[in-house]
């Protein structure tokens, strides 16, 4: 449940330009921090990650494995949906989609500790070679997210433009938001703005770090450079989301959160992180709507 930027979020004058001006000045001033203190410790070594060490072709059915599941809860979701009178195909209910989102991400997860498990060796280590408490780690968190807003926001309005322009130019782009993100914006009931909520910024940050963070970069850790490994994952993290719209600025803020857990050498930052931002994409709905 990600969107990093409503699309007409600076055409609003009520309280979501105030709040997004706000966070942009903070996130300037966390980004410049950031690159000073980046600067001072150029020649520090980071605390890192340690690779996944499992073979290739394990890793490759650890991945058909993760597909096999998105899959059997996609088709699960197909056959639950509400149909009228004609057996057309409505839209997902709330409740089937809090449904489809929890099963899928504890399912993504559970894959992923199953085969770190089973497949695991005695070379094996830590997915945390830092110790980092919870209170650090959203300290560290918060700082992070707000050094990447910036960049984060910049992709989006860049890519949204970009994609604006081709459809002006006759190309057939479907600018919408993902479903969840349309969910929360018109929810009305409490249980439905309470389960969209608990979804995003609790169960979608700790499983899909598990699975795109503490599995799949660390395996690409292991056969490429920091750069280009959280730009493969990256690049993954956004396309699974299954969005044009929020296809880049995804794809950025997924490497974002490789970078974070390498400075850290702790899953807990970017759990927390994943978890702000999500959480700050809920704050702009609920203001925008208001």
């Amino acid at each position: 449940m990600e969107s990093p930027l409503p699309l007409d979020a600076f055409g609003d004058h009520g309280p979501a330009i105030f709040y997004i001006a706000g966070l942009l000045f903070l996130g300037l001033t966390a980004f410049v921090s950031l690159l000073t203190w980046l600067f001072g410790r150029a020649r520090t070594p980071l605390p890192g990650v340690s690779p996944w060490r499992i073979n290739t072709s394990d890793f490759l059915a650890f991945t058909l494995c993760l597909i096999a599941w998105m899959l059997l809860v996609g088709l699960i979701a197909q056959s639950l949906r509400p149909r009228d009178e004609n057996g057309d195909v409505l839209d997902p209910s709330t409740g089937l989609t809090l449904l489809v989102g929890f099963l899928m991400q504890l399912g993504l997860a559970l894959v992923f500790f199953v085969f770190r498990a089973w497949f695991r060796t005695p070379e094996e280590r830590s997915l945390n070679l830092a110790f980092i408490t919870w209170r650090k780690a959203f300290v560290v968190g918060l700082f992070s997210l707000l050094a990447a807003i910036p960049v984060v926001y910049s992709a989006s309005l860049l890519w949204v433009g970009g994609l604006t322009l081709g459809r002006t130019l006759g190309l057939d782009i479907d600018l919408v938001p993902q479903t969840p993100v349309e969910m929360f914006r018109d929810a009305e009931a409490l249980w439905q703005i309470i389960g969209l909520g608990f979804l995003a910024v609790i169960v979608a940050p700790v499983a899909e770090e598990i699975v795109f963070r503490a599995g799949i970069y660390r395996f690409l850790r292991g056969h490429a450079s920091l750069t280009a490994a959280a730009l493969i994952n990256g690049f993954i993290f956004g396309f699974i989301h299954f969005n044009l719209q929020s296809f880049l600025p995804l794809a950025i803020f997924g490497a974002l959160l490789c970078v974070a857990y390498e400075w850290t050498g702790n899953i807990r930052v970017p759990i927390i992180m994943h978890a702000l931002f999500n959480l700050n994409t809920l704050i702009i709905l609920h203001l925008h709507a208001g």
